[in-house]
Order: structure tokens, then C-alpha cells, then sequence
């Protein structure tokens, strides 16, 4: 559909049956007209507070699968749950928040609690280990001027249906050292997200780390694949470069490659009908994030060598996007 104004952009995703019909699929109780109506209010006043956005065209689609993904999460771009932020206008992108991480993992892999905070300097913390698990205290220095004191560190506190717990600290130069790997792979620039939300991200890479330590299984693997899916590239293992392995004598990517590629994405969107109003732009949105991934502008520039090792990737993104739904009981 192009590219709008944000003065039209409410009316222009509600003029929009297509994926009004999507969500209705999506949400129970018949509730997805409703549901629809308030995410794209959500995502007009979440993009309303973008620096500069009324000067900025937004692309209508780009927006549109944003919040389609969202649903299909069962997370939300409200601005009172943080747990979706839209960025980089005009072809928006979602980034999930440690919020969202935080959601998907009480739905989905037996979350019980879950504290995030950051340390600020006079801040009193302390790690407590037991025979109960890890544990901490955290007195926060209240009072303190306009400016408040730098972060020291970040801490996350999980607490699983199964009794473990487990405790992630990072000290302000973990943190440092992850905010400056983001910016060098944003090419030199400070991404959107940390621009707008430091504190968030900080809080978020916390997160992200202390996953690697939770219980995994099937479920955690594929909310592993949602958060990577949707983040800033910081610290998580990527595919290998493309621009290391090409050499002059290497067989690239080709239509065919790609065909076989996203074939399991095609498949699942008919599968679970929910098939896009353009299915080829939603295959060209994953296929400009794994091209980041692989740290290429262009297919034809990837070794074809790579097709099964960046296939497996889609599939389990697929599986972690578009599960497939269990079968109704009796």
C-alpha cells in the first residue's frame, strides 16, 4: 500500500480488511476487531513519538506486519505493557523489550517471577547465595537530583513452575562492551533502540543473557528464536558473515535457493491461514532480516553453500512465529 503520512496512517490500517481479518483469525473469543482497532492506535501514538516522524513518510505495510507479528506473539504494542517498540521509520521494525521476553516465557516455558532492575551508583546490592538457589538485595538510593546517578550494573531474577532460580548480573562495562558491539554493527551509529530506550535496553540484554542459563526444551528454543528475531543485533551468535566466505570461485545464492529457503514460511502462513495481503512483501521482510543476519546487501552475494544452514534458521523462526496450533480436545 505505499507509504503514508502518520496523520493518515490510522485511517489507512483501518481501511485495511485484509489484515483485520488476519487478526479475527488470530485472537480468540471473538474479539479481534476490537483487538485490532486498539493495536493500531497503539502503534499510531507509539510512532507519534519518534523524533521527527510528522516530517517522515511510514510504510503502511511495514507497519502492518509489525503489529500482525505482534498479535501472533500474544504480546502487545501498548505503551502501558512495553512490550513491542516500533523503530526505524520508514520501514518500521519491531523491537521486543525485556517486558516482551518476559511474556513469552510465562506463557510458554513456566516462568513464575521475574525481577529486572537496574544498580545505580549508591545504590547498596549485594549477591546472597543459599541452599535455596541464588538470591540478592537491592536498596535503591532514592532522592537523588535530575540527573539520576550512572548505572553500575544491571541484575535479572528468574524463579521456574519447576523451584530453580537463577540470578544474571552484569557490571557497567558488560554492558558498555554490548552497547558498543550494537553500534558497530549499525555500521558506526547508535541504534534506535538504544537512542530511545538505554535504560530498557540495558535492562534487556540482562535478560537476554540470563536465557541462556533458563530451562530451554523445544519451547524455550523457540522463544529464543522470537527474541533474536526481534531485537537489536548485540551479543547473540549469528550466522557467519557472508562477505568471509565469498571468494572469487564461489557459487552464489539463486531464485531457486531462495524459493527453497522460504518455502516453510509460505507453507505455515497457508497452513494456519493467515496469508498476507501481499505474501511476497512479507517474504521480502524476513528475507532483508536474515540478509542483516548475514551481514550482506544482496542474495546474489551469499554462497550458496550456506542455503541449509540459513533453511534450518527459518524453519525454527517459523516454528517460534507460526506455531502450529494444538488440536482441540474433545
Amino acid at each position: 500500500m505505499g507509504l503514508v503520512n502518520l496523520v493518515d496512517l490510522r485511517a489507512a490500517m483501518l481501511a485495511d480488511k485484509a489484515r483485520l481479518d488476519r487478526v479475527v483469525k488470530l485472537v480468540p473469543n471473538g474479539t479481534g476487531a476490537v483487538t485490532y482497532t486498539k493495536e493500531v492506535d497503539y502503534a499510531v501514538k507509539a510512532l507519534s513519538k519518534i523524533k521527527d516522524i510528522h516530517n517522515k513518510k511510514i510504510n503502511l505495510d511495514a507497519v502492518g506486519e509489525c503489529l500482525i507479528e505482534t498479535v501472533s506473539l500474544g504480546l502487545t504494542l501498548s505503551p502501558a505493557g512495553g512490550q513491542v517498540y516500533l523503530i526505524n521509520p520508514p520501514n518500521v521494525t519491531a523491537e521486543i523489550s525485556y517486558r516482551g521476553i518476559e511474556q513469552l516465557y510465562y506463557a510458554r516455558a513456566g516462568l513464575l517471577q521475574l525481577q529486572v532492575d537496574l544498580v545505580r551508583e549508591g545504590d547498596q546490592f549485594e549477591v546472597v547465595n543459599s541452599s535455596a538457589g541464588p538470591g540478592y538485595t537491592h536498596k535503591p538510593q532514592f532522592g537523588f537530583s535530575e540527573e539520576p546517578p550512572r548505572v553500575v550494573a544491571a541484575y535479572c531474577f528468574a524463579r521456574f513452575a519447576s523451584g530453580a532460580t537463577f540470578l544474571e548480573v552484569m557490571n557497567h562495562h558488560d554492558l558498555a562492551a554490548v552497547k558498543r558491539a550494537a553500534i558497530k554493527k549499525a555500521n558506526g551509529s547508535l541504534p534506535a533502540s538504544y537512542a530511545a530506550w538505554e535504560g530498557e535496553m540495558q535492562k534487556k540484554t540482562v535478560v537476554r543473557r540470563a536465557t541462556k542459563h533458563w530451562p530451554q526444551g523445544d519451547r524455550g528454543e523457540a522463544i529464543a528464536e522470537i527474541v533474536e528475531q526481534y531485537s537489536t543485533p548485540v551479543d547473540l551468535e549469528t550466522i557467519e558473515p557472508a562477505a568471509r566466505l565469498a571468494k572469487d570461485d564461489t557459487a552464489y545464492m539463486t531464485e531457486e535457493d531462495l524459493q527453497i529457503i522460504f518455502a516453510p514460511l509460505r507453507d505455515r502462513l497457508a497452513f494456519n491461514e493467515v496469508i498476507p495481503t501481499d505474501i511476497d512483501e512479507t517474504v521480502g521482510i524476513w528475507g532483508g532480516r536474515f540478509l542483516a543476519m548475514l551481514k550482506s546487501d544482496s542474495w546474489d552475494r551469499v554462497p550458496a553453500d550456506m542455503r541449509d544452514e540459513v533453511l534450518g534458521r527459518v524453519v525454527k523462526r517459523v516454528n517460534a512465529t507460526y506455531p502450529i496450533p494444538e488440536p482441540k480436545k474433545e
